[in-house]
């Protein structure tokens, strides 16, 4: 495959490649910010704080929509895999 063409999707999404952040306009400071989640290594927020409503509700968004790459599937009591109330059920158009 020569370089000027794209790689094929195998099903895999890319990575995404880091952003350098900025300090916004308003003069925050860009910090890291340990979440705190029992049992594991903590993961860190690195962003330039204070953060508007706007941003905050926005980031929290974009990980929502990044969960299903991001966390792990939770096992039902068989072992197997659970959807749980994750995904939301389809509607069908029957109900009322």
């Amino acid at each position: 495959m020569n370089a000027a063409q794209p790689e094929p999707d195998r099903g895999h999404s890319p990575q995404p490649s880091p952003v350098p952040l900025k300090a916004p306009p308003s003069g925050g400071q860009i910090r890291e910010v340990p979440i705190p989640i029992a049992g594991i290594a903590w993961p860190m927020l690195k962003a330039a704080f204070p953060l508007s409503e706007d941003a905050w509700k926005q980031m929290i968004d974009v990980l929502t929509a990044m969960k299903p790459g991001l966390v792990e599937p939770k096992k039902d009591s068989a072992g197997g895999e659970s959807l749980g109330h994750s995904l939301p059920t389809p509607r069908t158009g029957a109900e009322t």
